[in-house]
């Protein structure tokens, strides 16, 4: 980002630096602890035929990295693994200690776009991104403006995590100021590997908030938008707070819930968010073990089911109600003035919405991002 006439400021976005992979290897490996990377632009990486791990960047190493930061980066059309079962197509980070000591991953102004994790024909994870804790640590990420589109997690058998898959040893992610858009866990639809599952998000074994995050357009044929998995790790709490999950389904329009549920003693907060373009707005699988559901001022499309399942026991009545966005077929899920959702809120923060622009403008805050 910088130029020969300033080594003072730099300006990433006039100045790219960028590192290309020749789709033949990855353009970045980190194994060092505290690293901050900042101002790149990672693409064509593959990792075929080597670890299969993270095709633009692999962060990682138990006792070795402990500590990331990512700011101002661009990840794209990387690729894991051609014939294996890849892990991050454009981001891998494995981080954590034997110590116990709490890991750290902050992402600010990231963009990851069009990586797979596999093109092969075996389950994948993670095509934007796969985030791991490792050893005995926790692991707690923290994302600000990031933005993770047209990635695709694999073909077909079980695929997880489109956008990103993240595993955090009992650690949180918060992501705030973000858009998960037109992400893939699986091409087609799966017959011999068990369902795809986690379009936008899969998360396991750790707690996540989602504030001002825009999930449009993912595919993951359980969990289109979301899909959270608390069967390794008992009280997980899942909030969202201005929210819009919208038209997450299959390619072919067939789909299921935008946010799907498993798992021990889960509990989730919905707040401010607004669910449309999906058959169900939650559910679980049948049997499940009983879920906790907490609706506050949450609008559900007239056309969509609020929740398919009897293990969710839910406290709160959605609103029902047109979002009427302003041209959702062209992407575009700003509100139009008779939108149900617009002064619907409960006026909790942030005072900004996903554009930046304050909250409230009326009488109360409008629910969605």
């Amino acid at each position: 980002g910088f130029t020969t006439s300033n080594w003072v400021t730099p300006n990433w976005v006039a100045n790219p630096t960028i590192l290309d992979g020749q789709n033949s290897y990855r353009p970045l490996t980190v194994n060092a602890d505290g690293v901050q990377i900042n101002g790149f632009t990672l693409r064509n990486g593959n990792t075929t035929g080597g670890d299969r791990y993270g095709g633009g960047l692999y962060i990682g190493g138990v006792n070795v990295v402990d500590r990331a930061t990512l700011r101002n980066l661009r990840l794209e059309n990387n690729i894991a693994s051609t014939v294996e079962s890849g892990e991050g197509g454009g981001l891998m980070a494995a981080l954590g200690n034997t110590f116990q000591i709490p890991a750290q991953l902050t992402l600010s102004n990231v963009t990851v776009i069009n990586n797979k994790a596999t093109t092969g024909n075996l389950g994948a994870s993670g095509g934007g991104m796969n985030i791991q804790g490792q050893g005995n640590s926790v692991l707690n990420v923290d994302m600000t403006n990031v933005t993770v589109q047209d990635n695709i997690a694999g073909n077909e058998f079980s695929s997880s995590g489109g956008g990103m898959a993240l595993s955090l040893n009992g650690g949180r992610a918060t992501i705030r100021q973000s858009r998960i858009l037109g992400n893939q866990a699986a091409v087609i639809d799966t017959m011999l590997g068990g369902p795809s599952q986690g379009g936008g998000i899969y998360l396991t074994n750790g707690s996540l908030l989602l504030e001002n995050v825009l999930l449009a357009g993912n595919d993951g044929e359980r969990g289109d938008a979301l899909w959270i998995d608390a069967s390794s790790q008992s009280d997980m709490v899942v909030g969202l707070n201005y929210v819009t999950t919208a038209d997450n389904h299959r390619a072919n329009g067939t789909g299921n819930s935008a946010i799907q549920m498993v798992g021990n003693a889960l509990g989730l907060v919905a707040a401010n968010t607004l669910v449309s373009g999906s058959t169900t707005a939650f559910t679980a699988p049948a049997g499940a073990q009983a879920i906790t559901l907490d609706l506050q001022s949450v609008l559900v499309d007239t056309n969509v089911s609020t929740v398919t399942s009897g293990t969710i026991a839910t406290t709160g009545q959605p609103l029902r109600g047109d979002p009427a966005f302003v041209n959702a077929s062209a992407g575009d899920y700003h509100l139009t003035a008779a939108s149900d959702a617009v002064d619907a809120g409960n006026n909790l923060p942030p005072l900004v919405d996903l554009d930046g622009l304050p909250r409230p403008k009326g009488t109360a805050t409008d629910i969605g991002a």
